[in-house]
Protein backbone atom coordinates (compact mmCIF):
# COMPACT_ATOMS: atom_id res chain seq x y z
CA UNK A 1 0.00 0.00 0.00
CA UNK A 2 2.48 2.26 0.74
CA UNK A 3 4.74 1.91 -2.46
CA UNK A 4 1.46 2.32 -4.38
CA UNK A 5 0.96 5.89 -2.49
CA UNK A 6 4.42 6.34 -3.26
CA UNK A 7 4.52 5.53 -6.90
CA UNK A 8 1.18 7.61 -6.81
CA UNK A 9 2.93 10.48 -5.33
CA UNK A 10 5.27 10.53 -8.07
CA UNK A 11 3.10 10.36 -10.87
CA UNK A 12 1.37 13.12 -9.53
CA UNK A 13 4.31 15.46 -8.94
CA UNK A 14 5.41 14.28 -12.70
CA UNK A 15 2.16 15.40 -13.63
CA UNK A 16 2.10 18.72 -12.55
CA UNK A 17 5.57 19.64 -13.61
CA UNK A 18 4.70 18.48 -17.43
CA UNK A 19 1.00 21.10 -16.48
CA UNK A 20 3.29 24.09 -15.14
CA UNK A 21 6.11 23.71 -18.46
CA UNK A 22 2.25 23.62 -21.02
CA UNK A 23 1.27 26.97 -18.66
CA UNK A 24 4.26 28.27 -19.19
CA UNK A 25 5.00 27.65 -22.80
CA UNK A 26 1.46 28.65 -23.95
CA UNK A 27 2.00 31.83 -21.81
CA UNK A 28 5.41 32.65 -23.47
CA UNK A 29 3.88 32.16 -27.18
CA UNK A 30 0.70 34.45 -26.21
CA UNK A 31 3.85 37.41 -25.58
CA UNK A 32 5.46 36.84 -28.34
CA UNK A 33 2.72 37.66 -30.18
CA UNK A 34 2.56 41.04 -28.56
CA UNK A 35 6.34 41.35 -28.81
CA UNK A 36 6.23 40.84 -32.66
CA UNK A 37 3.48 43.17 -33.06
CA UNK A 38 5.23 45.52 -31.03
CA UNK A 39 8.51 45.41 -32.91
CA UNK A 40 6.77 45.62 -36.10
CA UNK A 41 5.28 48.53 -35.39
CA UNK A 42 8.46 49.95 -34.09
CA UNK A 43 10.21 49.71 -37.38
CA UNK A 44 7.28 50.80 -39.30
CA UNK A 45 7.57 54.00 -37.12
CA UNK A 46 11.40 54.19 -38.28
CA UNK A 47 10.75 53.29 -41.62
CA UNK A 48 8.57 56.38 -41.96
CA UNK A 49 10.40 58.69 -39.90
CA UNK A 50 13.12 58.07 -42.37
CA UNK A 51 10.56 59.17 -45.50
CA UNK A 52 9.40 61.96 -44.26
CA UNK A 53 13.39 63.14 -42.90
CA UNK A 54 13.51 65.36 -46.04
CA UNK A 55 10.24 66.87 -46.46
CA UNK A 56 8.64 66.97 -42.71
CA UNK A 57 11.56 66.45 -40.36
CA UNK A 58 9.30 67.61 -37.39
CA UNK A 59 6.76 64.82 -38.17
CA UNK A 60 9.94 62.94 -38.87
CA UNK A 61 11.57 63.81 -35.17
CA UNK A 62 8.23 62.78 -33.15
CA UNK A 63 8.25 59.65 -35.07
CA UNK A 64 11.27 58.55 -33.78
CA UNK A 65 10.80 59.70 -30.66
CA UNK A 66 7.72 57.31 -30.27
CA UNK A 67 9.35 54.49 -31.80
CA UNK A 68 11.99 55.14 -29.10
CA UNK A 69 9.63 55.07 -26.40
CA UNK A 70 8.22 51.72 -27.18
CA UNK A 71 11.64 49.93 -27.59
CA UNK A 72 12.60 51.21 -24.39
CA UNK A 73 9.06 49.98 -22.82
CA UNK A 74 9.68 46.57 -24.57
CA UNK A 75 13.30 46.49 -23.81
CA UNK A 76 14.35 46.20 -27.21
CA UNK A 77 17.46 47.62 -27.21
CA UNK A 78 19.03 47.03 -30.70
CA UNK A 79 15.68 48.98 -31.84
CA UNK A 80 16.00 51.79 -29.29
CA UNK A 81 19.86 52.13 -30.60
CA UNK A 82 18.34 52.18 -34.04
CA UNK A 83 15.86 54.98 -33.34
CA UNK A 84 18.28 57.02 -31.45
CA UNK A 85 20.51 57.01 -34.50
CA UNK A 86 17.62 57.91 -36.59
CA UNK A 87 17.35 60.91 -33.84
CA UNK A 88 21.09 61.64 -34.03
CA UNK A 89 20.40 62.44 -38.21
CA UNK A 90 17.69 64.66 -37.51
CA UNK A 91 20.02 66.42 -35.03
CA UNK A 92 22.30 67.17 -37.73
CA UNK A 93 20.03 68.42 -39.89
CA UNK A 94 18.90 70.67 -37.30
CA UNK A 95 23.01 71.76 -36.29
CA UNK A 96 21.80 70.45 -32.66
CA UNK A 97 25.42 68.72 -32.47
CA UNK A 98 25.26 68.45 -28.65
CA UNK A 99 22.03 66.02 -28.92
CA UNK A 100 23.66 64.47 -32.03
CA UNK A 101 26.62 63.18 -30.13
CA UNK A 102 24.56 61.89 -27.03
CA UNK A 103 21.94 60.11 -29.29
CA UNK A 104 24.91 58.25 -31.10
CA UNK A 105 26.78 57.66 -27.52
CA UNK A 106 23.72 56.04 -26.49
CA UNK A 107 23.03 54.03 -29.58
CA UNK A 108 26.66 52.60 -29.67
CA UNK A 109 26.64 51.78 -25.82
CA UNK A 110 23.14 49.78 -26.23
CA UNK A 111 24.19 48.11 -29.18
CA UNK A 112 28.30 47.91 -29.48
CA UNK A 113 28.33 45.05 -31.75
CA UNK A 114 26.21 46.25 -34.43
CA UNK A 115 28.90 47.11 -36.88
CA UNK A 116 26.46 48.47 -39.02
CA UNK A 117 25.07 50.65 -36.67
CA UNK A 118 27.98 51.86 -34.94
CA UNK A 119 29.70 52.93 -37.92
CA UNK A 120 26.86 54.94 -39.13
CA UNK A 121 27.11 56.66 -35.56
CA UNK A 122 30.56 56.97 -36.48
CA UNK A 123 30.09 59.30 -39.47
CA UNK A 124 27.09 61.32 -37.96
CA UNK A 125 29.88 62.10 -35.11
CA UNK A 126 32.15 63.10 -38.06
CA UNK A 127 29.56 65.20 -39.62
CA UNK A 128 29.32 67.02 -36.24
CA UNK A 129 33.24 67.81 -36.06
CA UNK A 130 33.25 68.69 -39.66
CA UNK A 131 30.59 71.53 -38.88
CA UNK A 132 32.40 72.46 -35.40
CA UNK A 133 35.76 72.94 -37.69
CA UNK A 134 37.45 70.11 -36.31
CA UNK A 135 38.88 68.84 -39.78
CA UNK A 136 41.01 66.17 -37.85
CA UNK A 137 38.74 64.67 -35.48
CA UNK A 138 35.77 64.12 -38.51
CA UNK A 139 38.49 62.09 -40.32
CA UNK A 140 39.58 60.03 -37.57
CA UNK A 141 35.44 59.24 -37.48
CA UNK A 142 35.08 58.64 -41.06
CA UNK A 143 37.73 56.00 -41.25
CA UNK A 144 36.52 54.53 -38.59
CA UNK A 145 33.32 53.92 -39.61
CA UNK A 146 34.83 52.32 -42.77
CA UNK A 147 36.55 50.16 -40.95
CA UNK A 148 33.36 49.28 -38.71
CA UNK A 149 31.32 48.48 -41.81
CA UNK A 150 34.18 46.33 -43.22
CA UNK A 151 33.68 43.97 -39.73
CA UNK A 152 30.38 43.96 -40.51
CA UNK A 153 30.33 42.22 -43.28
CA UNK A 154 27.48 43.77 -44.86
CA UNK A 155 26.56 42.68 -48.69
CA UNK A 156 27.69 44.75 -51.78
CA UNK A 157 24.79 47.36 -52.05
CA UNK A 158 24.92 48.94 -49.09
CA UNK A 159 28.29 48.98 -48.31
CA UNK A 160 28.57 50.65 -51.49
CA UNK A 161 26.28 52.94 -50.54
CA UNK A 162 28.04 53.54 -47.16
CA UNK A 163 31.41 53.89 -48.57
CA UNK A 164 29.97 56.63 -51.54
CA UNK A 165 28.86 58.71 -48.31
CA UNK A 166 32.35 58.23 -46.50
CA UNK A 167 34.01 59.46 -49.57
CA UNK A 168 31.76 62.53 -50.16
CA UNK A 169 32.76 63.27 -46.64
CA UNK A 170 35.99 63.26 -46.89
CA UNK A 171 36.19 64.98 -49.61
CA UNK A 172 34.22 68.11 -47.93
CA UNK A 173 37.24 68.08 -45.69
CA UNK A 174 39.54 68.62 -48.50
CA UNK A 175 37.42 71.33 -49.81
CA UNK A 176 37.30 73.55 -46.76
CA UNK A 177 40.62 73.07 -46.10
CA UNK A 178 41.17 74.00 -49.32
CA UNK A 179 42.99 70.55 -51.03
CA UNK A 180 41.26 70.71 -53.89
CA UNK A 181 42.93 68.17 -55.87
CA UNK A 182 42.24 65.62 -53.42
CA UNK A 183 38.48 66.85 -52.98
CA UNK A 184 37.73 66.42 -56.50
CA UNK A 185 39.78 62.80 -56.10
CA UNK A 186 37.13 61.82 -53.38
CA UNK A 187 34.33 63.22 -55.09
CA UNK A 188 35.29 61.02 -58.28
CA UNK A 189 35.44 57.58 -56.69
CA UNK A 190 32.15 58.51 -55.13
CA UNK A 191 31.36 58.93 -58.67
CA UNK A 192 32.99 55.49 -59.61
CA UNK A 193 30.67 53.71 -57.55
CA UNK A 194 27.19 54.75 -58.31
CA UNK A 195 25.21 53.15 -60.43
CA UNK A 196 20.82 53.07 -61.00
CA UNK A 197 19.98 52.41 -57.78
CA UNK A 198 21.94 55.26 -55.78
CA UNK A 199 19.33 57.28 -53.97
CA UNK A 200 18.89 60.56 -55.62
CA UNK A 201 20.16 62.63 -52.35
CA UNK A 202 23.38 61.25 -53.11
CA UNK A 203 23.58 62.11 -56.57
CA UNK A 204 22.26 65.19 -55.87
CA UNK A 205 24.86 66.03 -53.03
CA UNK A 206 27.77 65.17 -55.48
CA UNK A 207 26.89 67.42 -57.93
CA UNK A 208 26.85 70.18 -55.20
CA UNK A 209 29.85 69.35 -54.09
CA UNK A 210 31.17 69.31 -56.89
CA UNK A 211 29.83 72.28 -58.04
CA UNK A 212 31.45 74.03 -54.48
CA UNK A 213 34.83 73.49 -56.10
CA UNK A 214 34.57 75.06 -59.09
CA UNK A 215 33.04 78.10 -56.87
CA UNK A 216 36.44 78.16 -55.12
CA UNK A 217 38.18 78.22 -58.74
CA UNK A 218 36.03 80.47 -58.94
CA UNK A 219 34.75 78.58 -62.24
CA UNK A 220 31.20 80.36 -61.48
CA UNK A 221 29.54 78.69 -64.89
CA UNK A 222 30.75 75.63 -64.21
CA UNK A 223 29.33 75.91 -60.64
CA UNK A 224 26.31 76.40 -61.61
CA UNK A 225 25.34 73.81 -64.06
CA UNK A 226 26.59 71.39 -61.76
CA UNK A 227 24.32 73.33 -58.57
CA UNK A 228 21.13 73.85 -61.18
CA UNK A 229 21.73 69.84 -61.90
CA UNK A 230 21.56 68.87 -57.95
CA UNK A 231 18.39 71.64 -57.82
CA UNK A 232 16.57 69.59 -61.04
CA UNK A 233 17.16 66.33 -58.45
CA UNK A 234 15.72 67.88 -55.28
CA UNK A 235 12.72 69.90 -56.79
CA UNK A 236 11.70 66.38 -58.53
CA UNK A 237 12.04 64.55 -55.00
CA UNK A 238 10.63 66.89 -53.01
CA UNK A 239 13.99 67.36 -50.72
CA UNK A 240 13.28 70.16 -49.19
CA UNK A 241 16.41 70.29 -47.02
CA UNK A 242 18.66 69.56 -50.13
CA UNK A 243 17.08 72.36 -52.05
CA UNK A 244 17.42 75.05 -49.68
CA UNK A 245 21.20 73.85 -49.39
CA UNK A 246 21.27 74.03 -53.77
CA UNK A 247 19.82 77.42 -53.30
CA UNK A 248 21.92 78.92 -51.06
CA UNK A 249 24.93 77.76 -52.79
CA UNK A 250 23.61 78.72 -56.21
CA UNK A 251 22.50 81.85 -54.55
CA UNK A 252 26.25 82.35 -53.29
CA UNK A 253 27.73 81.68 -56.45
CA UNK A 254 25.60 84.10 -58.79
CA UNK A 255 26.75 86.74 -55.84
CA UNK A 256 30.21 85.97 -56.70
CA UNK A 257 29.73 86.12 -59.96
CA UNK A 258 28.11 89.71 -60.07
CA UNK A 259 24.47 88.61 -60.50
CA UNK A 260 23.06 89.99 -57.26
CA UNK A 261 19.17 90.34 -57.81
CA UNK A 262 19.28 86.59 -59.37
CA UNK A 263 21.41 86.09 -56.18
CA UNK A 264 18.92 88.02 -53.85
CA UNK A 265 15.80 86.04 -55.22
CA UNK A 266 17.76 82.11 -54.32
CA UNK A 267 19.02 83.24 -50.91
CA UNK A 268 15.59 84.58 -50.04
CA UNK A 269 14.16 81.26 -50.78
CA UNK A 270 16.97 79.33 -49.33
CA UNK A 271 16.56 81.01 -45.89
CA UNK A 272 12.72 79.88 -45.92
CA UNK A 273 12.44 76.95 -46.69
CA UNK A 274 15.32 76.40 -43.96
CA UNK A 275 13.32 77.90 -41.66
CA UNK A 276 10.84 75.75 -42.54
CA UNK A 277 12.77 72.52 -42.39
CA UNK A 278 14.24 73.55 -39.15
CA UNK A 279 17.82 73.84 -40.73
CA UNK A 280 19.49 77.04 -38.71
CA UNK A 281 23.06 76.21 -40.09
CA UNK A 282 21.69 77.25 -43.81
CA UNK A 283 19.38 79.55 -43.10
CA UNK A 284 21.97 81.74 -41.40
CA UNK A 285 24.11 81.18 -44.03
CA UNK A 286 21.71 82.44 -46.50
CA UNK A 287 20.97 85.39 -44.43
CA UNK A 288 24.51 86.36 -44.11
CA UNK A 289 24.75 86.50 -47.60
CA UNK A 290 21.60 88.39 -48.73
CA UNK A 291 23.39 91.13 -46.19
CA UNK A 292 26.52 90.81 -48.49
CA UNK A 293 23.99 91.60 -51.68
CA UNK A 294 21.96 94.50 -49.52
CA UNK A 295 25.39 96.41 -49.36
CA UNK A 296 26.25 95.90 -52.95
CA UNK A 297 22.63 97.21 -54.16
CA UNK A 298 23.16 99.99 -51.45
CA UNK A 299 20.17 98.42 -49.87
CA UNK A 300 21.32 100.45 -46.28
CA UNK A 301 17.67 100.05 -44.50
CA UNK A 302 17.23 96.53 -45.82
CA UNK A 303 20.76 95.55 -44.22
CA UNK A 304 20.74 97.24 -41.24
CA UNK A 305 17.10 95.57 -40.36
CA UNK A 306 18.66 92.22 -41.40
CA UNK A 307 21.83 92.13 -39.76
CA UNK A 308 21.19 93.67 -36.04
CA UNK A 309 21.04 90.76 -34.48
CA UNK A 310 22.75 88.35 -37.37
CA UNK A 311 26.37 87.74 -35.45
CA UNK A 312 24.41 86.51 -32.15
CA UNK A 313 22.34 83.92 -33.90
CA UNK A 314 25.61 83.30 -35.84
CA UNK A 315 27.62 82.51 -32.53
CA UNK A 316 24.86 80.88 -31.05
CA UNK A 317 25.05 77.77 -33.34
CA UNK A 318 28.82 78.16 -32.22
CA UNK A 319 30.13 76.30 -35.58
CA UNK A 320 33.72 78.03 -36.21
CA UNK A 321 33.89 78.57 -39.63
CA UNK A 322 30.33 80.21 -40.01
CA UNK A 323 31.81 82.36 -37.22
CA UNK A 324 34.78 83.64 -39.19
CA UNK A 325 33.33 84.06 -42.61
CA UNK A 326 30.27 85.91 -41.02
CA UNK A 327 32.89 88.61 -39.54
CA UNK A 328 34.34 88.75 -42.53
CA UNK A 329 31.72 89.19 -44.97
CA UNK A 330 30.02 92.30 -42.61
CA UNK A 331 32.76 93.52 -42.22
CA UNK A 332 33.86 94.17 -46.07
CA UNK A 333 29.63 94.90 -46.78
CA UNK A 334 30.25 97.60 -44.18
CA UNK A 335 33.17 99.23 -46.26
CA UNK A 336 30.63 98.78 -49.18
CA UNK A 337 28.23 101.29 -47.74
CA UNK A 338 31.39 103.46 -46.47
CA UNK A 339 31.07 102.57 -42.86
CA UNK A 340 34.69 101.48 -41.69
CA UNK A 341 33.94 102.76 -37.88
CA UNK A 342 31.30 99.65 -38.10
CA UNK A 343 33.95 97.45 -39.89
CA UNK A 344 36.88 97.71 -37.85
CA UNK A 345 35.77 95.94 -34.71
CA UNK A 346 34.73 92.61 -36.73
CA UNK A 347 37.59 92.81 -38.51
CA UNK A 348 39.36 92.93 -35.17
CA UNK A 349 36.55 89.84 -34.15
CA UNK A 350 37.27 87.58 -37.48
CA UNK A 351 40.81 88.01 -36.43
CA UNK A 352 40.02 86.69 -32.68
CA UNK A 353 38.34 83.79 -34.49
CA UNK A 354 40.43 82.63 -36.90
CA UNK A 355 43.41 82.24 -34.08
CA UNK A 356 41.32 80.61 -31.57
CA UNK A 357 40.00 78.14 -34.57
CA UNK A 358 41.06 74.62 -34.69
CA UNK A 359 41.92 74.96 -37.57
CA UNK A 360 43.33 76.73 -40.52
CA UNK A 361 41.30 77.13 -43.91
CA UNK A 362 43.69 77.81 -46.95
CA UNK A 363 42.16 78.86 -50.06
CA UNK A 364 44.56 77.03 -53.12
CA UNK A 365 45.29 78.28 -56.52
CA UNK A 366 43.77 75.73 -59.10
CA UNK A 367 46.16 72.93 -59.52
CA UNK A 368 48.58 72.12 -62.46
CA UNK A 369 46.26 69.01 -63.40
CA UNK A 370 43.06 70.58 -63.54
CA UNK A 371 42.27 70.08 -66.17
CA UNK A 372 43.14 65.98 -66.85
CA UNK A 373 41.08 66.21 -63.37
CA UNK A 374 38.07 67.71 -65.42
CA UNK A 375 38.62 64.96 -67.97
CA UNK A 376 38.44 62.55 -64.77
CA UNK A 377 35.59 63.94 -64.40
CA UNK A 378 33.71 63.69 -67.79
CA UNK A 379 34.74 60.37 -68.20
CA UNK A 380 33.33 59.46 -64.59
CA UNK A 381 30.07 60.90 -65.35
CA UNK A 382 29.10 58.30 -67.41
CA UNK A 383 28.14 56.72 -64.74
CA UNK A 384 25.84 59.84 -63.12
CA UNK A 385 24.07 60.15 -66.98
CA UNK A 386 22.71 56.51 -66.93
CA UNK A 387 19.25 58.30 -68.58
CA UNK A 388 17.59 57.59 -71.77
CA UNK A 389 17.79 61.68 -72.01
CA UNK A 390 21.75 62.68 -70.62
CA UNK A 391 21.08 65.84 -71.69
CA UNK A 392 18.03 67.15 -70.16
CA UNK A 393 19.92 67.72 -67.09
CA UNK A 394 22.29 70.49 -68.46
CA UNK A 395 19.48 71.94 -70.87
CA UNK A 396 17.60 72.75 -67.46
CA UNK A 397 17.33 75.94 -65.77
CA UNK A 398 15.45 74.53 -63.00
Amino acid sequence: MCHAAHVAAVFFRSWLEMLKLQVLKTYANKMKKPLRSVGKEIDRLLREAMSLRLSNPRKAEQLCKEALKRAQAARDSRRAAYAQQKLALLAFDKSDFDSLQAQCQNAMQLAPKDFTLCGDCKVLLGLAQWQKGNHACALEHYLSAIHLWKQAKMSDEPFRDRNIKAFVNIGHLYTETGDYEKALDYYFKALSLLNEETDAHTRSTIQRSIGSVYEYLHEFERAIEFFRHSLHIVKETKDAIGESVTRYNLGNTLWLKGCLNESLIELEHAADLAKATGDKRVEVASLVIQAAVYAELNKRDEFERLTSTLLETVDALGIADMQVKSREILAKSHLKLNQPQKALPLFEEELRFRRNSPFKPQRQKPCKNFQSITRVWETSSKHLYASKEPLRYWKDNA
